[in-house]
C-alpha cells in the first residue's frame, strides 16, 4: 500500500543517514583539531564529500519515495487531467512557500561542492574563530575555541564574507604589537625575539620571522613582531607566549 511504501522508504533513508552520521560524528569529534593541520586537506575534502553525499541521498530518497507512491496509487490514471492541473497549481504554491528551504538546500550543496568551508576547516566568522563540525541543509555548525557551538545559516555562508584559515594552507603569520618609548632599544628586542624563535618548535620558517618598527608618533613607536605557526591552534599558543616573552 502507499503507506507501507512511505514507511519503507523513510526507514531505509533514516537507517542509512544515521549510520553515516554516527561514523562522521565519531571521527570528527575525536580528530577535529587534527583536521585543521596543514597535512589534513585530503581528509577534510573526504569528510565534506561524505557529508554532501549524505544530503544528496536524503533528497534522492525523498524523490524516489514520492515517485513510488505515485506509481503504486496509479495517480496519473485516476486523478484526471483537471486534478493534475490543479495539483500543478498547488505545487507552484508550495514551491513558492518553500523557496527559502530550497535556497538553503542549494546553498548547502554549493558550499560542499565549491569547498569554501570543509569539515575540519578553521573559520573566522564575525570575530568568532572555530572549526567546522557539520554542514547541514539549513545551517553550518562551528565549534569555537572555547567549546561553544555556533550555528550559522548556510545562506549566510554563501552571501557574506568569512575567513577560511585552512583553505589552501593552514599555516598563519601571527603578529604581536607593542607600543614603546622612543628610547627603547629595538636591537635588544630583536635579539630576544630571535632567541624566542630559535627555541620554539611551533615557529616554522624561522628565517622569515622579523621585527619591524611599523609606526611612530608623539606617544612612542609601534614595534611589530612576526612569526609563522603551522596551524591556527599552534599559532594561538605561540602568539600568547610571544607577547608574554616580549
Amino acid at each position: 500500500t502507499p503507506l507501507q511504501t512511505v514507511i519503507f522508504v523513510i526507514a531505509l533513508a533514516l537507517v542509512a543517514v544515521r549510520i553515516v552520521d554516527a561514523v562522521l560524528d565519531r571521527v570528527i569529534r575525536d580528530n577535529l583539531e587534527e583536521l585543521g593541520d596543514s597535512g589534513s586537506a585530503a581528509e577534510r575534502d573526504l569528510y565534506t564529500n561524505i557529508s554532501a553525499a549524505r544530503r544528496a541521498a536524503i533528497v534522492a530518497a525523498f524523490l524516489v519515495g514520492g515517485a513510488l507512491i505515485l506509481l503504486q496509487t496509479n495517480a496519473f490514471q485516476t486523478l484526471g487531467f483537471s486534478l493534475l492541473a490543479s495539483a500543478g497549481v498547488i505545487g507552484l504554491i508550495l514551491a513558492f512557500a518553500a523557496r527559502s528551504v530550497l535556497a538553503d538546500i542549494m546553498a548547502s550543496l554549493q558550499i560542499a561542492l565549491a569547498k569554501t568551508a570543509r569539515i575540519g576547516d578553521a573559520l573566522l566568522y564575525e570575530g568568532q574563530w572555530g572549526y567546522v563540525e557539520k554542514i547541514n541543509f539549513t545551517y553550518l555548525q562551528l565549534r569555537t575555541w572555547d567549546n561553544r557551538r555556533l550555528m550559522v545559516p548556510v545562506a549566510e555562508m554563501v552571501s557574506r564574507t568569512f575567513e577560511n584559515w585552512s583553505k589552501e594552507d593552514a599555516s598563519l603569520i601571527k603578529t604581536v604589537d607593542l607600543r614603546l618609548d622612543h628610547r627603547a632599544d629595538v636591537d635588544q628586542l630583536r635579539e630576544a625575539f630571535q632567541a624566542f624563535v630559535e627555541a620554539s618548535d611551533d615557529v616554522i620558517t624561522k628565517e622569515e620571522a622579523m621585527v619591524q618598527v611599523v609606526d611612530q608618533d608623539r606617544d612612542g613607536m609601534l614595534v611589530r613582531f612576526y612569526a609563522t605557526a603551522e596551524d591556527p591552534t599552534a599559532g594561538w599558543y605561540m602568539h600568547c607566549r610571544l607577547r608574554e616573552e616580549m
